[in-house]
């Protein structure tokens, strides 16, 4: 009997299940024929914005099932990211952890439904948001001026 070798894509040091799962997208993406459909079963926000963020790089039918007891649904993630500007996708992972993950507590008496059509409404934003992380190092003054302006324009501040 051979024994179980496990594929060398799938190799990663994530502690977060979130990442671990995208990483298991890609891969079954990457190894399945076009017709495939992917199908993430999470009740995490995390997950969806990541699913949200990566669905440009899966060409196959992407559903996230998520909700719990009588309040289950299947999410069409291509079409929710497709309905987002292809920006905005790339600048949700970062939005997301600053407006409240599970890492980080929410803006205060915000919710995400204000701050993402803020967002939605901000191009400035949107890159800066985009651009968090591009460095390991150091977040840009540039950045950090953007984000600030968009954090008071979201609480109605000039």
């Amino acid at each position: 009997m051979k024994a179980f070798a496990p594929a060398l894509d799938l190799a990663c040091d994530h502690e977060e299940a979130d990442t671990r799962i995208i990483l298991h997208c890609l891969y079954a993406s990457h190894h399945s024929t076009a017709s495939s459909t992917i199908v993430v079963h999470s009740p995490d926000i995390d997950v969806f914005v990541l699913l949200l963020h990566y669905s440009h790089q899966i060409p196959q039918p992407l559903l996230l099932h998520t909700g719990s007891g009588n309040n289950r649904r299947i999410v069409l993630v291509h079409k929710c990211a497709n309905e987002l500007d292809s920006d905005i996708c790339a600048a949700l992972p970062s939005f997301h952890a600053f407006t409240g993950c599970d890492m980080t507590s929410a803006s205060v008496r915000k919710g995400k439904k204000g701050p993402l059509k803020q967002l939605c409404n901000n191009h400035a934003a949107v890159e800066a948001f985009k651009n968090v992380g591009t460095n390991a190092d150091v977040v840009s003054d540039t950045i950090l001026k953007e984000i600030e302006k968009y954090v008071c324009l979201t609480y109605g501040k000039s």
